[in-house]
């Protein structure tokens, strides 16, 4: 019996998934999903809309429509016929035992987690998370979020002139955001990240929940221009990794030179969380983290923030001799042993000095691969004294600035 699904729109977008080993379109796959003798699709989606009190009657068929495509899933919006309701729906790329599907349900799990805190910048999760056999193979991980209605995916980013940051949207057209839109963009997403933080965070411990794996232009952001204002809002839609952290760690992170491929004049890479061309980094960082301190704590946000910049700028570097120290004595075996706050930096300086090794050795310069960044802790130690002292000085918080 073939499940009662129509699919609407398919776009046609060629990709060469290395779960399945073979170049696929997106209305293969959707055909795929239509035909097979599998009625599994079509039960989660019916029990994730009973899920929400809002049960599809017997009979009813369901839309699915492409959304994006991502490193770790295929996204679509299903929508039972004959209602106004649209869900998320993300289809992982590789099985449940494989990096891409760990991705997809982690990041569920993640939302699900935040969602007692009652998060206003993120969607709602439905239903529980599933598995669907696709093309034959091994089960898929299913998940369905919500669908906000409204809202573009941030989808790619350009560096082009100093002067401008560039954002392509889920639209018809790119969208191209001048430095000042840019800037604010770059604002909300440090004040999401601080509000999550601020939300989850325990004064008896002193540590609250951070989202470590933020990637501002690869989907995990959604945003709409308000007409009036002309000023972009976003919402993030995506959690990969989320860690219980200290305060001086949530201000590394946001502070912190990350990325692999390019590096500035100075020989450091680029902060991360800037528009490109934002001469005011420090202000630009500190004003998101203040605005996202002041909706959790209100008037005692200024003391709380002056306190945490206090406590960062005099503790960096004994995080980090201590953080190389466990290394050499092997009690950090791995990066995930590393503080959350200070992982991605610290892998991200990794994988570039395993790659220069490389390229010296090979004369070829590569993109970083999975196996890469397994390889890469152990060039750590080689650039100690750059990270523990060249970069951290170079990153203390100047709240004059």
């Amino acid at each position: 019996m073939r499940s009662n699904v129509t699919i609407h729109s398919p776009v046609e977008i060629a990709l060469l998934d290395s779960t399945l080993n073979t170049p696929l379109k997106i209305a293969d796959i959707l055909d795929e999903l239509k035909t097979r003798n599998n009625p599994a699709l079509e039960v989660l989606i019916r029990e994730a809309f009973k899920s929400m009190n809002k049960p599809i009657a017997k009979g009813q068929g369901i839309n699915i429509q492409f959304y994006h495509v991502g490193s770790d899933a295929y996204v679509f919006l299903v929508q039972p016929q004959l209602t106004k309701d649209y869900l998320i729906m993300q289809i992982a790329r590789g099985g449940g035992d494989t990096e891409q599907g760990n991705h997809v349900e982690n990041d569920f799990d993640n939302l699900r987690e935040l969602e007692k805190f009652k998060l206003g910048y993120l969607p709602r999760t439905y239903g529980t998370r599933g598995r669907i056999s696709l093309c034959g193979l091994t089960e898929l991980p299913v998940t369905f979020t919500e669908y906000l209605a409204g809202y573009a995916c941030l989808d790619n980013t350009h560096f082009g002139m100093p002067s401008n940051f560039k954002l392509l949207g889920h639209s018809d057209e790119d969208i191209e955001f001048d430095l000042e839109q840019s800037i604010d963009i770059m604002k909300q997403i440090i004040k999401i990240v601080t509000y999550i933080f601020a939300r989850t965070y325990d004064s008896k411990t002193n540590k609250g929940r951070l989202v470590t794996e933020v990637v501002p232009e690869a989907g995990d952001f959604v945003y709409k221009v308000d007409s009036k204002k002309g000023q972009p809002s976003v919402k993030m839609v995506a959690v990969r990794q989320l860690d219980d952290a200290l305060p001086r760690e949530l201000l590394f992170y946001l502070n912190a030179p990350i990325g692999v491929y390019v590096m500035t004049d100075e020989g450091l890479m680029p902060r991360y969380f800037m528009a490109i061309g934002d001469k005011n980094h420090d202000a630009t960082m500190l004003e998101g983290v203040r605005i996202g301190l002041r909706e959790v704590f209100g008037c005692k946000a200024d003391k709380m923030l002056a306190a945490w910049v206090d406590d960062y700028n005099k503790n960096i570097k004994r995080d980090l001799t201590r953080i190389f120290s466990g290394i050499a004595d092997g009690n950090i075996r791995s990066y995930d042993d590393v503080p959350a706050g200070y992982r991605t930096m610290l892998r991200c300086f990794a994988v570039r000095s395993y790659l220069q090794q490389e390229e010296e050795r090979t004369n070829c310069c590569r993109a970083p691969t999975a196996e890469d960044y397994a390889k890469s802790f152990s060039a750590l130690g080689k650039i100690r004294e750059c990270i523990v002292d060249k970069v951290t000085d170079s990153m203390l918080i100047n709240t004059r600035r």
